[in-house]
């Protein structure tokens, strides 16, 4: 229930990694920490906008710094209006295979779970006009530009909702027990690191995209014009090598496989995409068939 529960204090009677902003500021600090270390990689490689340490201060820094204030923000608003999940949150440090195994669980559904509703906010936010002008700023750098910091490169709307999908999976799991502190801190530290390495320009340090499609195809969706489905960016060969730093074999025209690395919108996983893209080709070939028999 929404009401007014007081001024959050920012004592710890149980000490600090039980304190209620303790989690918040292990999120922050995540994607501190990813941003600037992909930041590093593609600086390496060349691959950066920002190449000057004195300037990363007014972007890569700034944008971190800008992300974190507004975050801290809301939480503390939250914070005084929503009650804690339960009386008691346990620790959940697991001490035996059975409790690692239960904390392998509460991470793993959350983070599937995560993935699984954000898909239909974001599928939205590139469908739905009014929705689609709270995501455009996230899609406002030049193509091919799309670097680690830019995952925090969006409106305020934008990343409240991302905000707001995440506490809602992180106060219970999918059983509806009161999800574990542990759990939650891990699950902010690896949410965090598959987000930053899915807007990365470095080919170094990629360990989800070998996995993962969502992260692997994520830069990918960066280089689709979405305002104009009939409208690409950049021709399959240019946003391969954005991507991914191979040389392919030049293509005038894209192929439905291309067509689909475009046009992903969930972040980690693929099977809700391919299930759309499945319905979508069932029903152009259902189409065709039916235009066929009424020649």
């Amino acid at each position: 229930m929404i009401q007014f529960q007081g001024f959050p204090s920012l004592e710890a009677p149980e000490g600090f990694v039980r304190a209620w902003y303790f989690e918040p500021f292990v999120a922050a600090a995540s994607f501190f920490f990813w941003i600037h270390v992909y930041w590093w990689a593609e600086r390496q490689q060349g691959a950066s906008r920002i190449n000057d340490i004195r300037k990363g201060f007014e972007q890569p820094v700034g944008y971190s710094l800008y992300s974190i204030l507004s975050y801290s923000a809301g939480i503390y608003a939250w914070k005084m209006f929503i009650p804690p999940p339960a009386p008691t949150i346990p620790d959940g440090v697991p001490t035996s295979i059975n409790e690692l195994g239960y904390l392998t669980l509460e991470v793993v559904s959350g983070i599937v779970f995560y993935d699984f509703l954000f898909f239909f906010i974001h599928w939205g936010m590139h469908e739905i006009p009014l929705l689609r002008q709270i995501h455009h700023h996230h899609h406002a750098m030049k193509p091919g530009t799309v670097e680690a910091r830019d995952v925090v490169h969006h409106s305020l709307m934008d990343g409240t909702l991302q905000v707001l999908v995440n506490i809602f999976i992180q106060r219970h799991t999918m059983w509806g027990s009161p999800k574990s502190r542990f759990a939650r801190i891990l699950h902010n530290i690896l949410v965090t690191w598959m987000l930053t390495e899915s807007h990365s320009a470095s080919t170094l340090f990629q360990f989800w995209r070998r996995f993962l499609v969502g992260v692997r195809e994520h830069r990918l969706h960066h280089l689709y014009d979405h305002r104009s489905r009939a409208t690409w960016i950049q021709t399959t060969t240019q946003a391969e090598e954005a991507n991914n730093g191979s040389t392919t074999k030049s293509k005038t025209s894209l192929s439905t496989t291309n067509k689909r690395k475009f046009d992903r919108h969930q972040q980690f996983f693929g099977y809700l995409d391919d299930l759309r893209f499945w319905y979508s080709e069932w029903k152009a070939r259902t189409r065709l068939t039916d235009s066929r028999r009424l020649r």
